[in-house]
């Protein structure tokens, strides 16, 4: 089992590149809701839904504590020690628990990942002519 403390000090500083979509069906009041979020811009785009695609750079969250992640909008995602790629990120921290079978904390006691609090840093229109 990896120290998670350890851990989340030591991604503070750390950003992530993703892909996602947005559309003017799927809104928040506050900030703009991205959803079918991957690392790769491919994969995104094999989503086939519409609405624009963006790229999105995440950090991470300054505050980590699982009681207050009630909001609207708080992205989570996977951080994947195997490959060290952020993974399974969406707009709260349920969906992305949905992923894993028996929870993520059993995931995180194997020493597979981290489940990580994020927070939205920036987001682009990507057009996917652009190639990254």
């Amino acid at each position: 089992m990896h120290n998670r403390k350890k851990i989340l000090e030591e991604l503070k500083k750390k950003n992530w590149i993703a892909y996602g979509q947005n559309n003017s069906l799927v809104n928040s009041r506050t900030k703009p809701y991205f959803f079918n979020i991957y690392p790769d811009h491919r994969t995104t785009k094999l989503c086939f839904c519409e609405g624009k695609y963006y790229k999105l750079t995440f950090g991470l969250h300054s505050n980590q504590s699982e009681n207050d992640m009630k909001r609207v909008v708080d992205y989570h995602g996977w951080l994947d020690f195997e490959d060290n790629i952020l993974r399974h990120i969406w707009g709260s921290r349920g969906q992305t628990s949905m992923c894993f079978p028996y929870g993520p904390k059993v995931e995180e006691k194997k020493g597979s990942g981290i489940l990580l609090r994020l927070k939205l840093i920036r987001f682009k229109e990507f057009k996917f002519e652009d190639k990254k």
